[in-house]
Parts: C-alpha cells; structure tokens; sequence
C-alpha cells in the first residue's frame, strides 16, 4: 500500500514564512511581557496573592520567552523540509537527463486574519481611598479597646492600604497578552488549514501534528492569562470597594465617639454616652472587619487558581521546536512516473509515494 506525497513548493514557503511570523509575533510578546509583567508589592490588602503573582509572572515571562524561539526554530525545520523537497526532484531530473524548471508561482495565501499587538496596559482602579483620623481616631481605637479588648489598629486598619493602581494594571497586562497570543494561535490554525489543502503524506502530518500541539500549548496559555487578568482585575474592584467601606465604617465610628465625648461634661449622663458610643462604634469597626475578611476569602480563591495556573507555565513541557519527521529522501522513488522535462516545485506537485 502507498500514499502519495504531493507538496506546492510556493504554499509550503508561504507556510514557512507564517510560522516565522508567527514565532517573531511571539517573541514580540514576550518582550511585552518583560517590560510589564514584573515582580511588584501590592502591598497589606493583596499581600495574600502578592507572592503567588509574582511567582507566576518569572514563569510566564520565561515560557513566553520560549514560545518564540520555538514556533521559529519550526519554522527553519519547514524552510529545510521546502530544500528538501526541491533538492529530491533536482536529482530525479539529473538521473533522467531532463531540464529542471523551477515551478513555483509565487501564490501563496498566508496572509494573518488576526491583528497581533498586545493592547497597552491600563489601571482599571483609582488609588485607595485614604484619610487622616488624628487624634480622634487613636482615642476612639484607645477606648473601643479599653472596654471590649479589640484593637482595631492591628486587625482593620492596617490592611486597608494598597496598590490596587499597579495590581489592576498587572492584570490588564495579562489579559492583553493573552489576548494576543489567541490572535497568534488563530493565524496558525489558519494557515495549517491551507497548507493541508496542498501538503499531503507523512512528512505534511507530522509536520501539521506538531503545529497542532503549539497551537494547543499557546491556546492553553491565552486562556489562562486571559483569566488570571480577569480575576486579577475583579480583585481590585473588590480592594477598592472593600477599602471604601472600612473606611466609611471607621468614619462613622470616629464621628459616633468624638460626638459623645463632648458630653463627657454632664454630670451623671457624660460618661453613659460615651460607653453607649463606643459599643456602637465597635459594631460599626466589626461590620468593617468582617467586610475585610468577606474580601480575604475572595482574594484567597483568586490566589489558588494563580497557583493552578502555574503549571500551564511550563517551559521543560512545551511542544518540541521540531517540524516533526519532515525528512525527504535525495534520491528519486523509483515508483514515480516522470514527465519527459521535470518541473520542481510545481503545484500539487507528486513527489514521491
């Protein structure tokens, strides 16, 4: 049993070409992401999912890093196997004495259907919300923690501060880039459908298979950094909100004590308001705090999907920079009928069987 092997020379080059492209797109990807995705300190409110992110980003940037020069180096692997094959009908022509013409047309059809560009990177979140107790605010924390025991100082407040500006910001990042390596993937499966159209036989699925688990690793990759940006960018939403309400909570605290200490005059009374003032402060540092811990269990979740995510991220687990078995053999099948003047790389061309 046989299986014919029928290549255009000018379709394969075109196809080398697109992956070429393709493996450049990606190293331009990766260069975006170095510029951008960096170890950062989020600071108290996403201190939680500061490390694991930064842990993820050395990965991404590494395997991105990876991505490019291995989608190049298949590349190569085609330009090689379109030598190949011209160089096999080259000596079936010598062995004939025939007169070899050079058949390639120049049409191709490769052209990229997806834009590429990584978006710029934006803020989605304003800065955290800050304001300036003083005094009051310390006397408040002083007395809330003269009659019940909790200092709010050590359990609320100092885990409001935080940069959500550079967080939402990593998270654009994220979902840009892997906005654009879809684009990448969706150029690729593309031209694997037009290539096949013109490469048949076991070099072309080889060479085809192995495209097809760059196109999956890449697709993998798209998705997850396309959600880590998604959830990174929801977090900050929540951060910002979060800080907005404790800080509304400490507020009304501050303003529910300071208003009865100036009745700490009245004989009798004064005091009575200022302990009525400071349970109710307390219940309002309490909604706040348990607002703050609503907003960690979030935050917690997010930070166990980026340790999921991690393992996508695997540049020893990428797809080999082969083109597969493209290997074409230098002398002529002796299976194959010949015409009296051979063409090299003509189209739909049979090259062996």
């Amino acid at each position: 049993m046989t299986t014919a092997m029928t290549v255009d020379l000018s379709q394969l080059d075109g196809w080398a070409e697109m992956v070429d492209r393709a493996g450049r797109d990606l190293e331009a990807i990766g260069a975006n992401a170095s510029r951008h995705l960096v170890h950062a300190d989020f600071g108290p409110i996403l201190a939680l999912m500061t490390g694991s992110f930064n842990a993820l980003t050395s990965q991404v940037n590494q395997t991105l890093t990876q991505d490019g020069s291995g989608v190049r180096e298949h590349a190569r692997a085609l330009q090689v196997a379109s030598r190949d094959f011209a160089d096999t009908e080259d000596s079936v022509v010598a062995l004939h004495q025939g007169r070899g013409v050079d058949g390639r047309d120049g049409v191709r059809g490769f052209s990229d259907v997806v834009d590429t560009t990584v978006p710029a990177a934006r803020p989605t979140e304003g800065e955290l919300p800050h304001v300036s107790f003083g005094f009051p605010y310390d006397t408040v924390c002083d007395l809330v923690r003269m009659l019940t025991g909790f200092d709010v100082r050590a359990e609320l407040a100092e885990q409001v501060g935080g940069d959500v500006v550079g967080a939402s910001t990593q998270g654009s990042a994220c979902s840009g880039l892997g906005t654009a390596i879809r684009g990448v993937t969706a150029n690729l499966e593309a031209g694997s459908r037009t290539v096949a159209r013109s490469w048949t036989g076991s070099a072309a699925d080889a060479a085809l298979a192995s495209i097809g688990t760059w196109t999956s690793a890449l697709d993998a990759q798209a998705g997850r950094l396309v959600q880590v940006g998604q959830n990174l960018v929801t977090v900050c939403r929540n951060a910002w909100e979060t800080a907005t309400s404790v800080v509304e909570c400490i507020t009304s605290a501050v303003r529910t004590v300071s208003s009865a200490l100036a009745t700490m005059s009245i004989p009798g009374v004064g005091w009575a308001r200022v302990v009525q003032a400071v349970y109710q402060a307390f219940q309002a540092l309490m909604k706040a705090f348990t607002v703050l811990k609503k907003f960690f269990a979030i935050l917690e979740s997010v930070t166990d999907y980026i340790e999921q995510v991690k393992g996508v991220f695997d540049k020893d687990a990428l797809p080999s920079a082969d083109a597969g078995s493209v290997s074409v053999s230098r002398t002529a099948p002796t299976a194959m009928r010949l015409p009296q003047t051979p063409v090299v790389g003509s189209t739909a061309r049979t090259v062996g069987s």
